[in-house]
């Protein structure tokens, strides 16, 4: 075995001397030191639904980006914290502790006719502005990634999301992120970007009119949504995705299969039983059925994928929604302004990343447990956060398995990649499907609902199952792998309440339903 690095080292024998202040979808901030002096740790980790190469290269790609990123505007004078050290074994950059409050706190503390509200926005608009004019995109301009100093100073942080380009559409989706932000988090936000465009058109250098002009003609009149290149972009995303889930090893399939029944865990309850624990209901852009009016009304919380606002809104406009999540290509300006005046408003949650489906979006929204538990804390659903970052939520998906082929692929494609971090059940008028990690399985059936008919299929490569519960059970022999252009296991029949299953790979179990 290799030694490990000092560095490795180094971060193992600190390791209990950190503070967590801070876990998003991307990374983990602590609160340490380095050579004796405080410092923020951010540490990216690991994504278990990436193949562990394809995943290493990416995080370390962009620890170094950010780095990079950091580094550049010191040199032109922006400011943000100092870069003090980048650990690529370690996946960590070690940074400034920046003293202050986040722009977010200190705007919730001054009344709206404070002038020091209209000093802060100038400040924001010049420190974007310069940004842009040095071709930096920030990639998540909220207030929340802005700290102001005890004298007044505002220091830009968070640059994970960050990229250089000289594209004015970049520069101007960057700019609109910002207004999307004010808008959801500070009530009477126009005037506050007002000021700030005021001080950006001043600093962003000769770019700064056309980014302008892309801004209002295009981004805010939601005719453009930065969706150049989004089949190719799509298709990056499907070929990496296809390393996601690979086959166990022989080993660990001999263990699967050789477990004996007593070993399963107790049944996992059915979406339609009484026992289902709190779940999060999201709203697809898809017609609802009456199927769905009992799982929307028991719902812990309620996401809206984009258009499934529209599509809840038609339905009943009586459920109060807890967040609008997308890119907003679809959803009617009518819709958002009905769910901003509900009591408490829903948040609008417009996310211009192309890379990512609405779905994913909400499944990594319910991932950053900051983002989430500000969310809900003002619906009120505090107490149906989950109390730590590994927490699994049981997330049911109302539709999306109808429709478009393609978007019914892409939403199981969803479920696949998230598929060790929430229970993922979609639902729809004449069938219930179920994303299946490797291993063992015990669903509870509510045959009232669900059955007879069931099938398996693999999601990704092929899967050996072994199977209880079933008219034909699947047994371990190797005549019975499943794959895609061979034997797959539909048109099967649950006998009783209880399905075991046990598997080498991803599988989506699927079941009819009245």
């Amino acid at each position: 075995m290799a030694e490990p690095t000092k560095s490795r080292v180094a971060a193992t024998q600190h390791e209990d001397q950190n503070q967590l202040i801070k876990q998003g979808a991307e990374a983990r901030v602590f609160r340490g030191s380095l050579c004796g002096k405080s410092c923020i740790i951010k540490e990216r980790f690991r994504k278990e639904y990436r193949h562990p190469t394809l995943d290493s290269k990416l995080t370390q790609k962009r620890t170094v980006q950010e780095g990079r990123a950091l580094a550049k505007c010191r040199t032109l004078g922006i400011s943000v914290p100092a870069l003090y050290y980048v650990d690529i074994t370690t996946s960590r950059l070690y940074i400034e502790d920046v003293d202050g409050e986040t722009a977010r706190d200190y705007l919730y503390q001054l009344d709206e006719a404070a002038p020091a509200r209209m000093e802060l926005a100038e400040q924001i608009g010049r420190a974007v502005g310069r940004l842009h004019a040095n071709d930096l995109i920030h990639g998540d301009l909220t207030t929340s990634n802005m700290i102001r100093r005890p004298n007044a100073q505002l220091v830009m942080i968070d640059f994970g999301l960050s990229s250089i380009t000289k594209m004015e559409e970049d520069k101007a989706v960057d700019l609109y992120v910002l207004e999307r932000a004010l808008d959801s988090t500070h009530p009477n936000s126009a005037p506050l970007f007002a000021r700030i465009l005021q001080a950006y058109r001043q600093n962003a250098g000769k770019q700064a009119k056309l980014v302008l002009k892309r801004l209002e003609d295009g981004l805010r009149d939601g005719k453009c949504e930065d969706r150049h290149d989004r089949g190719a972009r799509a298709s990056k995303t499907l070929i990496a995705n296809a390393y996601v889930v690979a086959s166990v090893s022989i080993n660990l399939w001999s263990q699967l299969a050789g477990r004996k029944n007593g070993s399963m865990t107790e049944p996992v309850p059915s979406i339609h039983s009484n026992d289902l624990p709190p779940y999060i209901a999201i709203v697809s852009n898809t017609p609802l059925q009456p199927c769905h009016d009992a799982l929307l009304r028991g719902a812990q919380g309620i996401l809206a994928l984009d258009g499934g606002a529209n599509r809840l809104h038609q339905h009943d406009p009586q459920l109060k929604l807890t967040a609008i999540i997308g890119d907003f290509d679809s959803v009617l300006p009518a819709t958002l302004d009905h769910y901003k005046r509900q009591d408490p408003p829903a948040a609008i949650l417009h996310l211009q990343d192309q890379d990512s489906t609405d779905l994913q979006k909400a499944l990594n929204f319910l991932q950053d447990t900051d983002r989430w538990s500000t969310v809900a804390q003002v619906d009120g659903l505090h107490r149906a956060a989950p109390a730590t970052p590994a927490a699994r939520w049981t997330v049911v998906v109302c539709g999306g398995l109808r429709g478009r082929l393609d978007h019914v692929l892409q939403s199981l494609n969803s479920g696949l990649m998230y598929v060790n971090t929430h229970r993922i059940v979609f639902r729809d008028q004449d069938c219930l499907a179920e994303v299946l990690p490797p291993g063992d399985h015990h669903l509870g059936l509510v045959r009232a609902v669900e059955g007879p008919h069931c099938g398996l299929l693999p999601l990704a490569g092929s899967a050996r199952a072994v199977t209880h519960g079933l008219q034909w059970n699947l047994s371990d022999c190797d005549e019975l792998e499943m794959r895609w252009g061979g034997l797959l296991s539909t048109s099967n029949r649950a006998t009783g309440t209880h399905v075991r299953v046990t598997s080498s790979s991803a599988l989506l179990w699927t079941i009819e339903c009245t």
